[in-house]
């Protein structure tokens, strides 16, 4: 039977432990019968919890397993990747033995040649599966993240771009998602049904299953949106033979545009034309519920820290506004101080 601790505040309180984990139940009342009421339920708890059994591997094919009714095709490779790469060294070890000890050296051994990001992603599949499995969570330490800069596009370099893939298939992905904020497959899901007049409707997009690309819904329910673009960016959307207005797949249009940005000697992602999208619209004085809207993000969240990379032509502007400013106000205390002098 379990033992409950009187607290200096009166409460009582008792900590029981089963494969491995532990549980906390306080109650406030200081009598005997609150210290009986505590007991009680630690006992319960010890009673109800089924023994944790299996391996780490039985707990993340569970759990991916389960996902699959809810997570894209593209999310459920990722995990298996996971599982088969980065975990493998735990695989093998029986949950009920998985210490928060053992998982930190794994971390600290992978942190040696990984990123802290891919550590991150890796980890948070395992607390995920063990979660699933035992109902408890792991614990574990991460150094700081590594800044990672990201730039997003100028006027220019749209520009640039624009004119150097003109009447190409990239060329019209990047019209959609420098001036709509698709993403690549959203780009590549677009077909001839979804334009009605100036304005295109994103209702799928393509993803990977670990075999080949397939129609989906978009990543999350606000990115299934209405967005309205000029009459000259429609008029470049011509549709194929098939119906579809971009005839690549995500991975062909990151290709493309990779040997494209080399060649005119730009840097940054095809994913960054979106934040180029979304800095335009705040930088015209679009209400971020609007902007929201058009790039089909949940919260203001990607908005803020895309607002925070800072577009250097705009910034570059404003710094001058900021500078004329500054000096008319040094010129009139000059001009100020002269005229004083006899």
């Amino acid at each position: 039977m379990p033992k409950a601790k009187k607290l200096p505040s009166g409460s009582w309180r008792c900590r029981v432990y089963k494969d491995g984990q532990s549980r906390s139940f306080t109650v406030k009342d200081p009598s005997i019968n609150g210290r009986r009421q505590c007991e009680s339920l630690a006992a319960e708890w010890l009673k109800s919890r089924p023994s944790v059994s299996g391996t780490v591997e039985s707990a993340v094919n569970a759990y991916i397993q389960y996902k699959k009714k809810t997570a894209s095709p593209t999310t459920i490779v990722g995990y298996e990747s996971v599982r088969d790469h980065a975990l493998k060294d735990l695989l093998d070890t029986d949950l009920s033995r998985l210490t928060n000890e053992q998982c930190q050296k794994w971390l600290n051994d992978r942190l040696v040649d990984h990123k802290v990001k891919s550590c991150k992603n890796a980890f948070a599949v395992l607390n995920a599966a063990y979660h699933y499995a035992t109902g408890q969570r792991l614990t574990v330490n991460f150094p700081e993240s590594e800044d990672i800069e990201y730039h997003t596009p100028t006027d220019e370099d749209v520009q640039r771009l624009i004119d150097v893939t003109a009447g190409t298939e990239l060329g019209k992905a990047i019209l959609l998602a420098a001036f709509g904020t698709l993403r690549e497959g959203e780009c590549s899901a677009l077909r001839n049904e979804d334009i009605n007049g100036n304005e295109i409707t994103v209702r799928h997009s393509y993803g990977w299953d670990g075999e080949k690309y397939v129609l989906k819904k978009p990543k999350t329910v606000s990115s299934i949106r209405k967005i309205t673009l000029p009459e000259e960016v429609i008029a470049r959307l011509t549709a194929n033979e098939d119906g579809r207005i971009v005839a690549l797949n995500p991975r062909q249009i990151n290709h493309k545009f990779s040997k494209i940005k080399k060649r005119i000697g730009v840097d940054f992602r095809f994913h960054d034309l979106r934040a180029y999208a979304a800095s335009i619209r705040h930088y015209l004085g679009i209400p971020d519920v609007f902007i929201l809207a058009d790039g089909g993000w949940r919260t203001d969240v990607c908005l803020k820290r895309i607002y925070r990379r800072a577009m250097e032509d705009k910034r570059k502007e404003f710094s001058e506004k900021t500078n004329a400013h500054f000096s008319k106000l040094i010129c009139h205390d000059i001009c100020h101080e002269t005229a004083e002098v006899p």
